[in-house]
């Protein structure tokens, strides 16, 4: 297989994050050892995903256009009934040279040394993903999600890939109009469920822990017109869209 070149050197690569490095983060100072978080860690994880493109990593695959435009960091909402929507941001699009296949990029990191395809094979939001392809590829039936795992532990890149079908698809819409169902049941009743397994989650305690047993008006903030979402999203599509597709493609 032939591999496409990087157009950038790694020192350019590395120069452009030290300059994009956000400013209310330190870039010496405040290096997070045990975790391994930091500028330089980060520099790190860069150097090894540029060498390991170089030797092969994803050879066949390349970013694709939207708008005239990379598709990267591609925002979308989907505009569900009684005004919920589901909001989102795909990591990048890409296109196989080689047979046309079309895939969805997922960057994550984890502190787990082995990596297990149980954990990431039947994601929501890689499903989630998809059915915004769905909309931008209509004559494209299944799609890759290629994640790509970074053990900070160990600091190896673990690539994994899954195919998501059509089934799937249609099976996350309908799991999302539960959960809407779901959530205005508990709006009816005045009663929410506290799920205790995620009180300490993402290493810290919930926000609303030792709280939540409060009445929902002293715990909600009142809604103000400035609270409104004016993000302008690159993708916007309807469930009835997304229905509709799905239904020409079963006939």
């Amino acid at each position: 297989m032939i591999f496409q070149e990087h157009p950038w050197t790694l020192q350019e690569i590395l120069w452009q994050q030290f300059l994009h490095w956000p400013k209310e983060l330190p870039i010496i100072e405040a290096e997070d050892v045990k975790a391994r978080k930091g500028f330089i860690y980060a520099n790190l994880y860069a150097a090894k995903l540029w060498h390991a493109r170089r030797n092969g990593l994803l050879c066949d695959w390349v970013i694709d256009d939207y708008n005239g435009k990379p598709a990267v960091e591609l925002s979308f909402q989907i505009l569900l009934p009684d005004g919920f929507r589901y909001r989102g941001s795909v990591d990048a699009v890409l296109r196989n040279r080689i047979t046309g296949a079309i895939g969805v990029l997922e960057h994550k990191t984890t502190k787990y040394k082995v990596i297990d395809p149980a954990q990431y094979k039947n994601s929501a939001q890689a499903v989630g993903y998809s059915i915004v392809l769905d909309h931008l590829y209509p004559d494209v039936s299944s799609y890759e999600v290629l994640y790509l795992v970074y053990s900070s532990t160990e600091m190896e890149i673990v690539p994994l890939d899954f195919t998501k079908s059509l089934a799937q698809r249609a099976e996350w819409l309908q799991d999302i109009l539960f959960d809407i169902d779901n959530i205005r049941a508990y709006d009816e009743s005045g009663v929410y469920p506290r799920r205790g397994e995620s009180c300490f989650n993402f290493f810290r305690q919930c926000q609303y822990f030792q709280t939540c047993t409060m009445s929902v008006e002293r715990l909600a903030k009142e809604y103000h017109p400035d609270m409104a979402d004016t993000k302008v999203y690159d993708v916007t599509v309807t469930m009835e869209e997304l229905i509709e597709t799905q239904l020409k493609r079963n006939t």
